[in-house]
């Protein structure tokens, strides 16, 4: 599982240069919220630092995005509120 979590961590640091500036769809924003827990989860298990570091970078980019959003629906504040809470410690 671990594998498929770095796996995933460098695809999305890889597509983050080409990503669009803002949330399109829910689901969208609840793939990187999902990804981030784990990656979040697994780092406090393990202490790895590619997790560490690949957390910290979904964090600023999962923020920006967020913001970029024009008008987000219910569900993206509420993830928004998990995102804060589990960047704080990055």
């Amino acid at each position: 599982m671990k594998k498929t979590i770095l796996a995933s961590l460098l695809l999305f640091t890889a597509t983050t240069t080409f990503a669009s500036p803002s949330y399109h769809s829910e689901q969208e924003m609840a793939e990187d919220v999902s990804l981030l827990a784990q990656a979040s989860l697994i780092y406090k298990q393990t202490g790895d630092q590619r997790l560490y570091d690949s957390a910290h970078r979904m964090c600023k980019v999962l923020s920006t995005r967020y913001k970029g959003t024009i008008s987000p629906s219910s569900r993206m504040m509420k993830w928004k509120s998990k995102v804060d809470m589990i960047c704080s410690d990055y």
